[in-house]
C-alpha cells in the first residue's frame, strides 16, 4: 500500500445542510470530527464553536490547510478548486455536482464569519479513536466501530453519522445513546425533497 495515501476528497460527499441541522453547533460546543476535506468542520466554525479535525491522511490535513490559507486570503480558488482527489477521479459527475454544492453553501457572510473563527481550529493528524477529550458532540462520517467504541466514551451528547451498520447501532446503544427519530425524519424529508440521497443517522446520550 501506498504511504501517505493520495489525496481522496476535496469537497465533502455529504450535506452541509443536514450536518448542521443535525449537529446544531453551538458557541459553547467542542466538537471532534472527521477532517476530510474540511468542508464539515469549516461549516461548523460559522458557529463560534472549538472542532478538533481528525484525518489519518496527512494529505487530506496538507489539503484543508491550504482551503484555510485560501479563506484567510478571501482567495476565490477556494470555489474554483482545481485540485482533484482519487474520489472525484472515478466520479466526474458528482465532482461537478458537489462543487456546485460547495458554492451554494458557502457564501460570502458565511465565509466572514468562519474566517473569523479559524483560530478555533485543531488539525490532527491520527486516528479518530485515539482521541480523549472534553467534547461535546461528535461529528463522523463512516468509521470503524472500534473507533465508535472508543468515541463514545467521551463526554459527547449528540453523535452525528453518515450511515450506521447493526453492529454501530449497538455498541451506540450499550453505551447510552438512542437514535433522534424526529430530526432523522426531517433530515430525510428535506434530503428527500432535494434529491439527495445522503440519509444520516443522529444519536443522542440518554
Amino acid at each position: 500500500m501506498t504511504w501517505p495515501p493520495p489525496l481522496k476528497f476535496t469537497h465533502t460527499t455529504e450535506s452541509l445542510w443536514a450536518i448542521m441541522h443535525g449537529m446544531e453547533p453551538r458557541e459553547d460546543d467542542y466538537i471532534l470530527a472527521i477532517a476530510g476535506s474540511g468542508d464539515q468542520a469549516l461549516a461548523m466554525l460559522e458557529r463560534g464553536c472549538r472542532v478538533r479535525a481528525v484525518d489519518g491522511n496527512p494529505n487530506q490535513l496538507a489539503y484543508f490547510e491550504r482551503q484555510i490559507s485560501r479563506i484567510r486570503r478571501e482567495d476565490e480558488a477556494f470555489f474554483k478548486n482545481t485540485e482533484v482527489g482519487a474520489f472525484e477521479v472515478r466520479n466526474h459527475a458528482m465532482r461537478v455536482h458537489l462543487r456546485h454544492a460547495r458554492i451554494m453553501y458557502f457564501t460570502p457572510q458565511r465565509l466572514q464569519a468562519i474566517k473569523q473563527n479559524l483560530d478555533n481550529l485543531e488539525l490532527v493528524n491520527g486516528d479518530i479513536a485515539d482521541e480523549h477529550g472534553p467534547f461535546t458532540k461528535v461529528y463522523l462520517s463512516n468509521i470503524p466501530d472500534r473507533s465508535i467504541n472508543v468515541v463514545c466514551q467521551t463526554k459527547a451528547e449528540r453523535i452525528f453519522m453518515g450511515c450506521a451498520m447493526p453492529t454501530t447501532e449497538g455498541l451506540l446503544r450499550h453505551n447510552g445513546f438512542q437514535r433522534m427519530i424526529d430530526i432523522e425524519e426531517q433530515l430525510h424529508a428535506e434530503q428527500t425533497r432535494l434529491h439527495d440521497h445522503f440519509f444520516p443517522r443522529v444519536y443522542k446520550k440518554r
